[in-house]
């Protein structure tokens, strides 16, 4: 830990996530990870505090502001105020699901740190960890290397960590100078520019609700399936895809056709994708934000079979890369306009265009694991879970592969699905998976 107190400034998207943070639907990152055999309370406890030593803002708390700043600070103490760890056994008569849903609509506070709780379930199959981080604080590959960390603690092994100064990330993350200054980067960024711009002409399409109920919270709903029938599609190979574009295509085919069984239109689909946009040499370290968002977009026409589909995702991510987070990156560090008291008065503002401005879905892929992640018998990884928050598009889903299973966690807000209607979307995603890898 530090040797006092410390005050790091918020970056743009700190900020962002702490406006869209509301009560009746928090913006929490779900993370959970499922061991063999049981897991000590106490021990966890001791784990989590660990952990919290190695990562500054793992134990940050929003600062009080004054009203000529010009941006919120976290605040870290060498200590924290509340004891982030709770307990409890597996339900035996409902769906773990319900379990998690109610876990993930509770509202994790800035004012006191740290900003994320955890949840131990005590099951016999195997205990669950399951992390709830406010987005403000973490994303997801933030999320993944502070859990990491709790594994390692609780199993006594080394956790060494990156040397980077919270306050500085941003900075070693924007690009160089002179990259992308080519007429060829150029060139790229306009082509894409023009792309986005001739698909925004057609009317975006948001998930068609059935038979959902307008209560607060989220509700979550889990399915695993095997990894390689993705990796090794004839068709990811012949469009030089990858997984996670097979991932974007059947997410778009699956809402078109929901859709048309609801009685929906044929606009276009949006599906928002956050990029990671640490450095190579970190690339998944450093807990906090640090990415940009990207969006990926389908016509009617180009969802008509599973191939043209694949084709349109893949093209689009390609174009992405070329393009690389420099460009938004550069744009969030400009950070935000006026003093944090005006900002915090159109806040209400802020949200509603946040929701005009939302997609249709989101999509966030942590990867795949590795078998070395924790490496001890003491916190031995079974499954991994994880799902974004489902804000303005109304669905999230997040997938994270541990071995050779795909986990996939659809995050919902109630008046979307019932649990049986998610149980249907999650059937036509599954078939769209199952198509595009026999392709």
């Amino acid at each position: 830990m530090s040797e006092g107190p410390v005050n790091i400034p918020f970056n743009m998207m700190d900020e962002m996530f702490m406006h869209l943070d509301t009560p009746p639907h928090p913006l929490l990152v779900h993370l959970e990870v499922r061991v063999d055999g049981s897991l000590d309370e106490e021990r966890l406890r001791g784990a989590v505090l660990a952990a919290i030593a190695h990562h500054p803002l793992a134990r940050a708390r929003l600062a009080p502001w004054r009203s000529d700043a010009k941006t919120y600070v976290w605040h870290v103490d060498d200590d924290v105020q509340l004891d982030p760890v709770r307990s409890m056994a597996a339900p035996e008569d409902e769906s773990l699901d319900d379990l998690r849903s109610e876990i993930y609509s509770r509202a994790v506070t800035l004012y006191e740190s740290p900003p994320f709780r955890v949840a131990l379930v005590h099951d016999p199959g195997g205990d669950y960890v399951m992390l709830a981080a406010n987005h403000a604080a973490c994303d997801g590959i933030g999320a993944l290397r502070l859990l990491q960390s709790v594994g390692r603690a609780y199993a006594g092994i080394a956790d060494p960590t990156v040397d980077v100064d919270p306050a500085e990330a941003h900075r070693l993350a924007l690009p160089a100078p002179e990259e992308g200054r080519g007429m060829g980067d150029r060139l790229d960024r306009a082509r894409l520019n023009l792309r986005q711009l001739a698909q925004v002409r057609s009317r975006q399409e948001k998930v068609k609700a059935k038979d959902g109920s307008p209560e607060p919270g989220y509700c979550k709903y889990t399915m695993a399936l095997p990894v390689a029938p993705l990796v090794a599609s004839p068709l990811r190979r012949r469009l030089n895809a990858t997984v996670n574009d097979v991932l974007l295509a059947a997410i778009h085919r699956s809402i078109a056709e929901w859709n048309r069984q609801q009685g929906g239109g044929k606009g276009r689909i949006s599906v928002g994708i956050p990029v990671n946009a640490r450095p190579e040499e970190w690339r998944y370290e450093f807990v906090g934000n640090l990415i940009t968002n990207e969006t990926v977009s389908t016509l009617d026409k180009q969802r008509e079979t599973p191939e043209s589909c694949l084709a349109a995702v893949a093209g689009w991510t390609e174009a992405v890369k070329r393009r690389g987070s420099g460009p938004a990156m550069t744009a969030q560090a400009r950070g935000w306009p006026g003093r944090v008291s005006q900002r915090r008065a159109v806040t209400p503002v802020i949200r509603v265009m946040a929701g005009f401005a939302s997609v249709t879905a989101a999509l966030t892929n942590l990867g795949a694991i590795k078998p070395d992640w924790v490496a001890s018998d003491a916190f031995a990884v079974r499954e991994m879970w994880f799902s974004p928050p489902a804000f303005g598009s109304d669905l999230g889903i997040g997938a994270i592969s541990v071995a050779d299973t795909l986990h996939l966690g659809l995050c919902y807000v109630p008046a979307l699905f019932s649990r049986d209607a998610a149980g249907e979307f999650a059937g036509l995603l599954r078939k769209e998976l199952d198509a595009l890898s026999a392709s």
